[in-house]
Order: structure tokens, then C-alpha cells, then sequence
């Protein structure tokens, strides 16, 4: 089964979803809030954050201002048997409910315990330089807080959400257009990748505390090399950007037909690691320690592709498999640490099953598995292409499984452990039926 393969996980949102502009939220409450150009803060004390200036017009500057240091998170965790779904954030990017209504879409932000706290309905504003939406994909949950972007075009706007009770307030402001988001680990820094709007050049990623404050540049454009391929004074067809579970590294990617560039930084400050020589739908999965993992499943032609990790102390590149390939999905934090989440199949038996493996020793085992009508079901873990985001406690992850083939307006997801126990099914999850 290869669903899929023909697109990144990013350039196949790029088709499906453009950006848009909120024009009304409806809060848990009934309450309905419009505003004719934003979305409404679901918090009425809320007060917009600061405003960002335009990517161009920043001097870049070899010193950046330290930020707070992260403390590494643990090595030993315990993996809870039960799901605690009343803390459990979500957010849903839904499809159109109707052809009529193709530039309509809708944002939930909840628990998996059935509660939608927040529906955010968007309004298609178009695309901006070679196609790249003005809305990136919603980033979270982290600590059960959601941020997101409303665009009209001309100006972003930074919303922060949480998910317990759909308080919503902007958190900045940006006439650049912002193109990937992310969220620091401890939930305090939300990080921002822009572009200029007029040229879809890279320009920074900032960080912008959530308690308030002056915006910071942590990756500047100068970080990128001019012999960088893509060069970045050049417009970005595609961008990505993840911070680290344990809150060392940020790293951002700038992409186009000829292959990406990564920038590796520590966010409270040091010099920048480049590397080059990634294909243009690589996807970076995250990392372990050092390591940022990469996966090729997207951009590789073969039946099967290896993933692979790069050492930023080192700048060795090192395939995950080794004889055995091994395609990484996901960072999983385990009982003993950080792993890596993969999955394989017997397509002609129907069996499919997940696999963690262990970076340091290059082993791997079989956590979970099931089976399914190859036929007309599809069956994989959940990827960052699904438009939803579930943050899970250690050990468990997301399952999704579509039998209606495809397309699948309404596919269904659960969640497992590493341990192989039963899977608990998560009907919040599936877009409600119109």
C-alpha cells in the first residue's frame, strides 16, 4: 500500500488546502463571535500582541539575543495504561461540507473526551508566491494550547488557543507572511517561519514569548549560505519547521524543486548548523539528542526507502536501517528514552503493524498490530498530511484507517501503546457528517 507517494506531506496540503481568513468562531457556550476582517478573541480581556515588521526590512546580525535555556527532558519515562482523555488536546482541520462551499473550512480545537471548546470557520483568502498558502497548518497542541494563523492576504494574524477552554487572544501580529509554526516543548515560545509576502524569499524565524515581550530572531537569512541549494534569496516553494522535544534544538527548512536547505540552531543562542543535500519533500520527523531525523519516503522512487539521521555535532549522515530499511514516521518518547516510529505490511495478506526502533542500538520490534481488507481499507499510522494534530502522553500514538477507500471524506483514528495493548478508538476525531 503505498497511499500517498506521489506528493510530500506538505506539497500535498499546498493542493488540498489554501489559506483563508476567520470569519466567525463559536465557542462550546453558543456564543457566536464575527468580525469582519480576523477571527475574534473567544477571550473578551484578550489584547493583541505585538506587531512583527515585514521579513525585508530586518538588518540581519551575528549576535541574537540569549533566550531562556531549556532543561533536557527525561531519559526515563513511565508510559500511562490509561488515556486520559479529559486532558488530551486535539485540534481538526475539516474539509468543505458541500461543493457549493469549497472555500469554506473548519477548524475544531477540543479533547478527546468529546468536547469541541472552539470551531473556527475559514474563508479562502488565495495563495501567495509559487502557491505557498497563506495559512501554515495549525501548530500543537503543546501543554493543550493551539496556535494558528488568519491571513487576509495582506497582514498574518497570530492566534493562541487552548484547548481546555477555547480561550483564544492574538499573540502577534506580522505584515510577513508566516509560513510554518511551531511550539517550544515547556509551551512558553511560539516560533515563527516567515516569508517576504511579495517574493516568497525566506526570511527569519522569530520567537515570541507567550506570556508577551519583543519577538526574537533565532534563524536569520544569513544563516543559510548563498551557495545554499535552494538559495533563499529565492522564492520558497515550501517550508518546515520543528523544535525538539527537549527544547535544544529548532531547526527550519527552506525548500524548492532543486532540494531543501536545513538551519539547526539552539534556541537560547549559539551558531547555526547548515545542511544541504536534502531532497524537496523530505520531511524532517524530529530528534534524538543530537540527531535530526529525516524521512524519504516521499521523495524516494524505490519499493522501499531508507530513512536517515544527521549528527549536528558531526554533520554525519547515517541511514537508520542499515540492511533492514527502516522509514521513520515519527519521535516517540519510550521507558527508556526517545525512539523512532515506523510501520511495514503484507499488503496481499492484509496485515500491517507498527515498529519502534531504537537509534542507538539500530534494532527494532514489533509494538502493535492488526489486519485489514487490502481491498478497501486503508490502514497506516497518522501522518502530519491528515490535517489534525493529537497530543498523546508517552508511549501512545495514532492509528488511521479509512474504509471507505479513497478519497476518505471521513476516515476513523484510535490510538495504541508501544506495548502492543488494545486500541482505543477516537470518534472526536473523524469530521462530523453534514
Amino acid at each position: 500500500m503505498t497511499e500517498g507517494r506521489a506528493g510530500s506531506a506538505r506539497s500535498r496540503m499546498l493542493i488540498v488546502r489554501s489559506g483563508a481568513v476567520v470569519a466567525t468562531m463559536v465557542l462550546l457556550s453558543g456564543v457566536v463571535l464575527t468580525s469582519p476582517a480576523f477571527a475574534p478573541t473567544a477571550s473578551p480581556s484578550a489584547t493583541p500582541g505585538p506587531t512583527l515588521t515585514p521579513g525585508p526590512t530586518l538588518t540581519p546580525g551575528p549576535t541574537l539575543t540569549p533566550g531562556p535555556t531549556l532543561t533536557p527532558g527525561p531519559t526515563h519515562v513511565a508510559i500511562p495504561s490509561v488515556l486520559d482523555t479529559a486532558h488530551a488536546a486535539f485540534w481538526t482541520l475539516e474539509a468543505p461540507a458541500a461543493a457549493q462551499d469549497l472555500k469554506r473550512r473548519t477548524l475544531r480545537i477540543g479533547t478527546l473526551d468529546g468536547r469541541v471548546r472552539a470551531k473556527i470557520v475559514y474563508e479562502d483568502p488565495g495563495l501567495g508566491p509559487l502557491g505557498v498558502p497563506f495559512e501554515p497548518m495549525p501548530a500543537g497542541p503543546t501543554r493543550g494550547l493551539v496556535v494558528y494563523v488568519v491571513d487576509n492576504g495582506r497582514q498574518a494574524v497570530v492566534h493562541l488557543a487552548d484547548a481546555q477552554n477555547g480561550a483564544d487572544r492574538v499573540l502577534f501580529t506580522d505584515s510577513s507572511l508566516v509560513s510554518d509554526l511551531a511550539i517550544d516543548p515547556t509551551g512558553r515560545t511560539v516560533y515563527s517561519l516567515r516569508l517576504d509576502r511579495a517574493t516568497g524569499s525566506f526570511a527569519d524565524v522569530t520567537a515570541v514569548a507567550i506570556a508577551g515581550g519583543q519577538p526574537r530572531r533565532v534563524i536569520l537569512a544569513s544563516d543559510f549560505a548563498q551557495m545554499a541549494t535552494p538559495p533563499v534569496d529565492l522564492p520558497t516553494a515550501a517550508s518546515q519547521l520543528i523544535a525538539s522535544e527537549d527544547g535544544r534544538w529548532l531547526a527550519a527548512a527552506s525548500c524548492r524543486a532543486s532540494g531543501c536547505t536545513v538551519v539547526a540552531v539552539h534556541p537560547s543562542g549559539g551558531s547555526a548548523i547548515r545542511i544541504t543535500g536534502l531532497g524537496a519533500t523530505d520531511r524532517l520527523v524530529g530528534f534524538i539528542g543530537d540527531r535530526l531525523v529525516v524521512s524519504v519516503a516521499w521523495s524516494c522512487l524505490e519499493v522501499e526507502c531508507d530513512g536517515f539521521s544527521v549528527d549536528l555535532t558531526t554533520a554525519v549522515r547515517q541511514p537508520l536501517g542499515d540492511r533492514d530499511v527502516f522509514d521513520p514516521q515519527r519521535v516517540i518518547l519510550a521507558a527508556t528514552g526517545s525512539k523512532l516510529l515506523g510501520e511495514a505490511e503484507d499488503y496481499p495478506t492484509g496485515r500491517w503493524w507498527a515498529e519502534l526502533f531504537d537509534p542507538a542500538t539500530a534494532t527494532r520490534r514489533r509494538v502493535f498490530a492488526a489486519t485489514y481488507d487490502p481491498a478497501r481499507t486503508v490502514l497506516r499510522l497518522a501522518r502530519p498530511d491528515d490535517f489534525l494534530s493529537v497530543e498523546l502522553p508517552p508511549g501512545w500514538f495514532l492509528i488511521y484507517r479509512n474504509d471507505n477507500a479513497a478519497p476518505a471524506p471521513y476516515p476513523r483514528y484510535s490510538t495504541a501503546r508501544i506495548d502492543g495493548a488494545t486500541e482505543t478508538r477516537l470518534p472526536i476525531l473523524t469530521p462530523p457528517r453534514p
